[in-house]
């Protein structure tokens, strides 16, 4: 298993509006990992998996690998992503089949006196899974691998989400299914075609928050008068960001 990061390395991620709790550096030092300040997982990760989480989001805890997470997100504790697959029609659904040294057991029959041979199948082992904008898992969802929840959506809490999800929908349930719309379409078109997660909230004037309408219309004003920026920082790249600290 890769290590964690050293403290130093951590206050110079938190320095720069990223907080890491539990994630490990992962060995791949390929894959691409982008976080986008500020950001805070809290939530096992291995970076050996492409990972990229946007701006505001919060991750609570769980098992948390081989996503792209958008902004403003809100997960809750336990939350399950990127566990990967065995092959279901293969002899066996051992990741010694493809997986060169898995956990070492190779080396330890070659310690025994047993022949040892290298080889093994191509697997895809995980699938990437994409997460929209302002969405909310509950706490202990689980999402198949490969996986899309579009913006806006709601997973209640327990869920097992096995199939793509549409923007602004909530689903509950194993396997999650739908709900309800979390609003009526047209609102949901507003939202979509305005994209109003390219702010920083904390920057904008007040906002009728518990009004979406009339936010709506708030901020749009706002962007016809051009007295609103979008939010644009330079996204922290793992490991070259450290590599130059």
């Amino acid at each position: 298993m890769s290590p964690e990061y050293s403290p130093e390395e951590l206050g110079a991620l938190a320095s720069h509006g990223v907080v890491l709790t539990r994630a490990r550096r992962g060995a791949a030092a390929a894959s691409p990992v982008r976080l986008e300040p500020p950001v805070h997982v809290c939530s096992e990760t291995s970076f050996d998996f492409p990972f990229s989480v946007g701006a505001f989001s919060h991750l609570n805890g769980g098992f948390i690998q081989n996503v792209t997470i958008g902004r403003y997100c809100s997960f809750a504790r336990d939350v399950q992503i990127g566990h990967g697959s065995h092959p279901a029609n293969w002899l066996s659904v051992s990741p010694l089949q493809y997986v060169r040294g898995y956990r070492g057991w190779s080396d330890f029959l070659t310690s025994q006196g047993l022949p040892v041979h290298a080889h093994v199948q191509p697997f895809e082992y995980g699938r990437l899974t994409t997460i929209g904008n302002d969405v909310w898992l509950g706490n202990q969802v689980f999402v198949k691998d490969g996986v899309t929840i579009g913006d806006g959506a709601i997973v209640g809490a327990g869920s097992i989400v096995t199939k793509d999800i549409p923007p602004y929908t909530i689903v509950a349930g194993n396997p999650a299914k739908i709900v309800r719309p979390r609003f009526p379409d047209r609102l949901i078109e507003r939202f979509l075609a305005l994209q109003w997660w390219r702010f920083a909230l904390p920057s904008l004037p007040a906002l009728s928050f518990d009004d979406p309408a009339r936010a709506l219309d708030q901020l749009e004003a706002l962007i016809d008068a051009s007295l609103v920026k979008e939010y644009r920082p330079a996204p922290i790249c793992l490991p070259d960001f450290l590599q130059q600290s």
